[in-house]
């Protein structure tokens, strides 16, 4: 015995195991989607942090020389008077100035960022060498007033002689 609407039965069937197959393979490709592109963002958080963590270190060497530019400029402060052994100790500051500036230009050029941390970093750059450029321009200022005191020192001092000589010749008669 058959029932009347067998083949109603048997097709209702059918379209519930294709309709089955269909919503189970979806699901599996939205599982399998779901698990590529939580890889794929992984990968990418991985990269971005391998990036900070160069820019941190970069960070961190720029910081670094900095600190060492503050001390050669504080050390630059010390020095008073002129002799040769200050003027000789002042150019080797100097030259460490620069060389620490252009290892700071260096690493700003290895980094290409639009950080505007490294903006500021370029913008102390070129004002250390602008600092640098002055504070030569002092040392030199300052050399020469200290030559020209020594000459005028001098001057007065053949004055002095000449005018004692003079009087001790005038009245001395």
């Amino acid at each position: 015995m058959k029932p009347l609407n067998f083949n109603e039965i048997r097709k209702s069937y059918q379209i519930f195991a294709i309709n089955f197959i269909i919503l189970v393979t979806f699901s599996i490709i939205c599982i399998f989607m779901f698990l590529s592109a939580s890889a794929h963002q992984y990968q990418i958080l991985e990269n971005k942090v391998r990036q900070t963590d160069v820019m941190l270190s970069r960070r961190k060497e720029i910081n670094q020389l900095t600190d060492q530019l503050l001390q050669r400029f504080q050390q630059l402060t010390k020095y008073n008077s002129i002799s040769s052994e200050e003027l000789d100790n002042q150019s080797i500051i100097m030259e460490d100035i620069q060389n620490i500036n252009f290892r700071i230009k260096d690493i700003l050029k290895a980094q290409q960022s639009d950080a505007a941390s490294f903006r500021l970093y370029q913008k102390l750059t070129d004002d250390v060498t602008q600092m640098a450029g002055i504070q030569d321009s002092l040392n030199a200022t300052r050399f020469q007033i200290e030559n020209i005191r020594g000459q005028l020192q001098t001057c007065l001092n053949t004055n002095q002689s000449v005018e004692g000589k003079l009087k001790a010749g005038i009245f001395g008669r």
